[in-house]
């Protein structure tokens, strides 16, 4: 997770993962964003995923992680005095 790299081929060895607390399914959104990764751009025409099942899955559940719409993005980023300040210093 979180590595902004482009490769050829991305393996998914699983589809569960940590998260701090427990192991859960990947979700949709992050098996986009892993997957995505596959194919580096202006070097490869297509970029290939392998995913290797270690359970069973139900079809209409891996149908919808891997076909199904992302989760919406909030942002988080907040416009402070302090970034203000900054951005006047820096920028004249």
């Amino acid at each position: 997770m979180g590595v902004n790299m482009p490769a050829k081929t991305v393996i998914f060895t699983d589809l569960d993962k940590f998260d701090g607390v427990t192991r859960r399914q990947v979700t949709g959104s992050e098996f986009i964003q892993m997957s995505g990764r596959a194919g580096r751009r202006g070097k490869d025409d297509c970029g290939r995923t392998i995913t290797m099942m270690n359970k069973v899955i139900e079809d209409k559940e891996l149908k919808s992680m891997m076909c199904g719409n992302s989760e919406p993005l909030n942002s988080s980023f907040q416009i402070g005095y302090n970034t203000i300040l900054k951005m006047m210093k820096t920028e004249g």
